[in-house]
Formats: C-alpha cells, sequence, structure tokens
C-alpha cells in the first residue's frame, strides 16, 4: 500500500462565487489543490517551496494561489479572472521516504510551468503519481540502509570488525524501518509531524538497535557500543526536522516552525529513551548470563 493512503489527512473544498465556473476552472482548481497537498506530503523541504511552487502553477494558468502555511498543512486560496475564488484546507503529516515521487512532481512542474499539459492532463498526472507502487522491494530498501551504514562507519570505526559490526547494526535498522512502514505506519526516515506514534518508532527502533549493539559486544567481544553503534543510527534523520523548523523560525510560518521544534525535541527525547532502555536490558541479560554460568558449568 503506498504509504500516503495510511496517513490520516482532512481535506474540505468550497467554490465561493459563480457556482457555475468553467470546467477548464475546475480543473485548475483540482489540480492546484491536488499538488499541494501531493507537495506538503512527500516533499518535506518546507512552506517556502511548496509555497512558491503553488504561486508559479497558479500564474500558469492564469490564477493568483496563495497557501497560508500552518502545523500539519496549508489553507489554499485560488482566485480566478473573473473574480470568483477557491478555498481548501489541506492537512497531511510530510513524509520523506519516496524521493522518486519527489522528482517525478518536479519534472511534472517543469511541464506546467513551459506550457506543455493542460489543467486536466496534469491532474491525471499527479492522479497517477499519487497512486504509483514504491520502486523497490522491501528487502532492497534493507540492503540499501545497511550500504548506508557501512558507507559512513569508517568515519567512527578503526578496525574491519568494527565496520562488520556497524553493517549488522545497518541490517538490523533497515529491518525497524520495514517494521516501522508496515506495523507501527510510521516513517523512520522522516516521522511525520504531530504524531506520537512517530516518537513510538523512533524509541522503538533505538531500543532493538540498542539492544542489538550490546548483544555484539557481549557475544563477539566488539569495542564499546557506544562507538559501534553510530553507524547504524545514520540512517535516522531526527535532526532534518529540526532544521526545518529553524528555517521556517526565520521566516513567517513561525508556527510550523515551532511545531517542528517541538516534534524534534519529543523524537529526540524517543530515541535517547530508547538507547539507554536497549542498553540497560542488554547489559542486564549479560549479567545474568555472567551469574548463572558458573551455576550451569559444574
Amino acid at each position: 500500500m503506498v504509504k500516503a493512503n495510511r496517513r490520516a489527512e482532512a481535506r474540505s473544498g468550497s467554490d465561493a462565487g459563480d457556482a457555475n465556473g468553467s470546467g477548464a476552472d475546475d480543473d485548475v482548481d483540482k489540480l492546484i489543490s491536488g499538488l499541494t497537498r501531493f507537495l506538503l506530503l512527500h516533499s518535506a523541504e518546507g512552506a517556502f517551496e511548496v509555497r512558491d511552487t503553488v504561486r508559479a502553477v497558479g500564474r500558469a494558468y492564469g490564477t493568483q494561489a496563495e497557501i497560508l502555511a500552518i502545523a500539519e498543512g496549508a489553507v489554499l486560496t485560488i482566485r480566478h479572472p473573473d473574480g470568483r475564488s477557491y478555498h481548501d484546507t489541506v492537512r497531511v503529516g510530510p513524509d520523506l521516504t519516496r524521493l522518486d515521487l519527489v522528482t517525478k512532481a518536479k519534472f511534472l512542474v517543469n511541464r506546467i510551468l513551459a506550457g506543455k499539459l493542460s489543467a486536466a492532463a496534469a491532474c491525471q498526472e499527479l492522479t497517477g503519481l499519487e497512486s504509483s507502487r514504491e520502486p523497490y522491494p522491501w528487502w532492497l530498501r534493507i540492503i540499501g540502509v545497511t550500504l548506508f551504514a557501512v558507507g559512513f562507519a569508517p568515519g567512527v570505526q578503526q578496525t574491519w570488525r568494527e565496520v562488520a559490526a556497524a553493517a549488522v547494526l545497518g541490517a538490523v535498522m533497515g529491518v525497524m524501518f520495514i517494521a516501522a512502514d508496515w506495523v507501527l505506519a510510521h516513517s523512520l526516515v522522516v516521522p511525520a509531524e504531530g504524531e506520537t506514534g512517530a516518537t513510538a518508532a523512533v524509541f522503538v527502533a533505538a531500543t532493538v538497535l540498542a539492544f542489538a549493539a550490546g548483544a555484539l559486544e557481549q557475544f563477539r567481544n566488539l569495542p564499546p557500543r557506544g562507538v559501534t553503534i553510530l553507524a547504524g543510527f545514520f540512517a535516522l534523520t531526527v535532526g532534518a526536522v529540526a532544521l526545518r523548523g529553524l528555517t521556517l523560525l526565520a521566516g513567517n510560518p513561525r508556527i510550523q516552525g515551532f511545531n517542528n521544534i517541538r516534534d524534534a525535541t519529543e523524537e529526540t527525547i524517543g530515541l535517547t529513551l530508547g538507547l539507554i532502555t536497549g542498553a540497560v536490558a542488554a547489559a542486564a541479560i549479560a549479567a545474568y548470563r555472567r551469574r548463572t554460568r558458573p551455576a550451569n558449568e559444574g
């Protein structure tokens, strides 16, 4: 299932003015409204780029489109040359798991701005993007996260054994990415705004990874897990949420910026508590094994 279909969304549209507006104007309204929702859901690039893109597409079809960024969404207003206006409220949780959709959407916008697509044709292409399947199977995503961890490992590891341990932890994190997708319905790449489930997903992933690192340390005599575990966490981009919030605080969408800072703080707390929980669990099991080993041997 496409991840966007699992997101909670609330949209409402109203046509203020001439209720018998032309079909072409209705297509423009539908396109810009759908594009706003699509960009908010998949880009996670902040309100400024979404605003500029929506404005540009509106001008391409002879309308004036404006969005007011709010926490977890936006209010869209489209004004047509004949005085008719259209209003829509779009509410989604930003995501960044489908970079292929981000790229395809940019190509679509470029074709719109070049005057190569009517509003109706652009709507059809946008609908096709929203219903498209993920380009890679789940097992290849696990391999990708593993390679991501291995690629960063030499920056913090000193031996080949540590790099191998980073590969194992990267594979564990890859499995957690898929589990968060399927079971918790939340992304670990850029956790959704305002959703406590995203913080829970980060907590669970951190706990499992810290426990796995502790197990490697105890059973394979690896260096302290505080160093070994770093590469496994490189795939998490909780800091991206904080960076987006700081960027928005520098401009007008301050409410959305504060919302991002709040979410980044909650996710950081979840990450920290997960690390502590996993490390304590691994240490407790190791202590139990040391305490019971003499009795078993005797």
